[in-house]
């Protein structure tokens, strides 16, 4: 009997240590740098033939506080342009400043496998031209999720899509994928 609880409080410590190890291997600083690409939703103007797709690169810097939560400050930049035969061209160009709470699900055994989902804020800038120069600044939300692959305690591979609000002039909304890198120290 006395060595089964020996046996069961040895377990308990080495569970302990090691789950006090997988934690701080999660906590600090970390960024993020994403290609992106968005099919917004533009309003329909007559004359007018908006891109149906933007280009983007976005960079994130984050704190991740443990396993589970971080908070990330990210500047997406997109660019799109159309040309319609016998009509004008639209160029666009969208940059986005946010900032996110993310939540993490760590899939079963596999440490390195996490869902995440994401909920933030963002100020949106977009300028165009085409038939004049259109300029909007406006505040929105953006939510979204995706999975994470960290390959080692430094290095990671981030899969996401999200869906963004705005309701700007010219812009109502616009969903979202990107492919990143992660690196945290």
């Amino acid at each position: 009997m006395k060595h089964c609880i020996a046996a069961a409080g040895l377990a308990a410590a080495i569970a302990v240590a090691g789950s006090a190890h997988a934690q701080s291997t999660y906590n600090g600083f970390y960024t993020v740098i994403n290609y992106t690409g968005a099919f917004p939703d533009f309003k329909k103007a007559l004359g007018i033939s908006t891109p149906s797709y933007l280009d983007g690169v976005e960079a994130n810097v984050g704190w991740r506080f443990n396993r589970f939560y971080t908070m990330e400050a990210s500047y997406d930049y997109y660019s799109g342009s159309t040309h319609t035969p016998g009509g004008p061209s639209f160029n666009t160009t969208l940059q986005e400043g946010s900032l996110d709470a993310l939540g993490y699900l760590p899939l079963g055994p596999w440490r390195s496998w996490s869902l995440y989902g994401d909920i933030g804020g963002t100020w949106y800038s977009l300028s165009s031209n085409g038939v004049g120069f259109l300029r909007s600044d406006r505040w929105g939300g953006r939510a979204g999720g995706g999975v994470q692959f960290q390959i080692d305690d430094d290095l990671g591979v981030r899969l996401g899509g999200r869906y963004e609000w705005m309701d700007m002039r010219a812009l109502k909304s616009m969903e979202v994928f990107s492919v990143g890198l992660v690196w945290q120290r």
